[in-house]
């Protein structure tokens, strides 16, 4: 029986209008221009000035038995879709893969040397990109022997790739998930963003609907137990009856999670050419876009059919899941438990206690002259001041994982989260964004539509991503 999508449309519009989001520009809570900023990295990469390793990691040792996840970044893409901010190399040939994975090989070790450990045990592990599964089949295995090489994988609890459905398709396909299978790689995060073709196009995908099917065809052939699928809701020209198909098709296939992303469109890194593409198309069209109550009904129907389908939401990432095993482990460790993250590869971040660290991303020439001078290839990092300390501490896990411990808060900074915030907290209160109870902070139901707006209130002014005169005077205006 086909879904009546108006029936549908309407519940979602209904409980939307009970979010009042009037009410929230008037306080000053929600800008004017309906701008979306990802609250992704505290404080925000774009702030970070141009350093060394030395600047960052002088006389700086990390314990060789401190817990860590890993990050490894594969920059490589067939094209550029218009949404993309990270950096990515497009259609590169065999041959600069194959000296990409050289210098991967040699940062590593340059880093351990400068560490002076022989060897990391990490929690858990994800491969990202641009397009990990765009390396052929012997470079993917090739990566693969690097990281088994140079790591200790006894302790690692979850090991993922991001995938694009495409090179998951035919013969080499299913040659590449038998390499990741024979590898132990345990989850798979495909980029599938809509399963609607006209949309894709758009994005500038080089897959279509057919090919994420076959992906997910063979993924489960071969027997991998954790898919995860990644959407985008907001793209301009998008309806909510193109998300609802898109739903349904996607929830007929056996997957253990998804995650609908909201389009970004400012910057969360340093603007460039790349990245500023969904920028200047709002600038020039705004009326394309779809408003605050658009992207919340978006939401709101992705919610619905989790309901329907038996998946719960996971504040962890934003993520609907099948059970809790299916949540994202590394994001997890990275942003909730606060840990430490080793990032290696063009552009990768790291972060060790109260230092952060960007590799260079402006392209692969100067990656290979730093590595080639025996340098950790880091362009942008900062030593995290006291006032950067306790914010990102109730910024990162509030954004990401939707609650904030008290304890852990205490334990990270030495100080009392109410005594620090509270408020902040009480104001938030005020407006059902928040609760509390003797152990925690954490959003209500109103607060995860707007969580990123909930984590402005705790920015330091000079990291703010607007400008004061966007917001209302009013309760919760972020500047005051």
């Amino acid at each position: 029986m086909e879904r009546d999508y108006k029936d549908l449309i309407d519940i979602a519009k209904k409980n939307v209008d009970k979010l009042n989001i009037d009410e929230l520009v008037g306080i000053g809570f929600l800008p004017r221009s309906e701008v979306y900023y990802l609250t992704l990295h505290y404080p925000p990469y774009a702030i970070y000035p141009r350093c060394s390793y030395e600047d960052v990691y002088g006389g700086f040792f990390y314990p060789s038995d401190g817990p860590f996840s890993l990050y490894i970044h594969i920059p490589f893409c067939k094209s550029h879709c218009r949404y993309c901010q990270y950096s990515t190399i497009i259609n590169p040939s065999l041959e600069e893969m194959d000296i990409y994975l050289e210098y991967l090989e040699k940062e590593i070790a340059i880093w351990k040397d400068k560490q002076k450990i022989s060897f990391f045990s990490p929690n858990s592990i994800l491969i990202g990109g641009g397009t990990p599964s765009f390396l052929a089949p012997k470079q993917l295995a090739r990566l693969l022997n690097i990281i088994y090489q140079e790591f200790d994988l006894n302790l690692c609890r979850q090991f993922s790739i991001e995938a694009d459905p495409k090179t998951l398709c035919g013969p080499i396909g299913g040659e590449r998930l038998r390499i990741l299978k024979d590898f132990k790689v345990e989850r798979i995060c495909l980029g599938a963003q809509s399963f609607n073709d006209e949309v894709l196009r758009q994005m500038g995908r080089y897959h279509d609907s057919n090919d994420i099917k076959e992906a997910i065809s063979q993924i489960k052939e071969i027997g991998f137990a954790d898919l995860s699928i990644d959407l985008i809701c907001g793209y301009p020209g998008g309806t909510l009856e193109q998300l609802i198909e898109t739903l349904e098709v996607m929830l007929s296939f056996d997957i253990q999670s998804y995650q609908i992303n909201q389009l970004r469109i400012l910057p969360f890194r340093a603007t460039t050419n790349q990245n500023l593409v969904i920028f200047n198309q709002y600038q020039k069209d705004k009326g394309k876009f779809p408003d605050t109550r658009e992207i919340c009904i978006m939401q709101e129907i992705g919610r619905l059919f989790a309901v329907e389908y038996g998946f719960k939401y996971n504040t962890i990432g934003g993520i609907y899941v099948k059970a809790q095993e299916n949540t994202s482990f590394f994001i997890k460790d990275m942003f909730c438990d606060l840990n430490n993250i080793l990032g290696r590869g063009l552009s990768a971040a790291t972060i060790f206690l109260d230092r952060f660290s960007v590799n260079t991303g402006e392209g692969l020439k100067e990656y290979y002259s730093l590595i080639d001078e025996n340098k950790v290839p880091i362009i942008k990092g900062k030593v995290f001041s006291l006032d950067d300390v306790v914010r990102k501490a109730v910024i990162t896990p509030l954004r990401i994982c939707g609650f904030v411990s008290k304890k852990t808060y205490k334990d990270i900074t030495s100080l009392d989260l109410n005594l620090r915030f509270g408020h902040i907290i009480d104001r938030l209160k005020k407006y059902d964004l928040v609760e509390e109870d003797a152990e925690q902070i954490r959003l209500t139901h109103r607060g995860m539509f707007f969580v990123d707006a909930v984590t402005w209130q705790f920015f330091n002014p000079e990291y703010f991503p607007f400008k004061k005169e966007e917001f209302a005077d009013g309760e919760l205006n972020p500047f005051q």
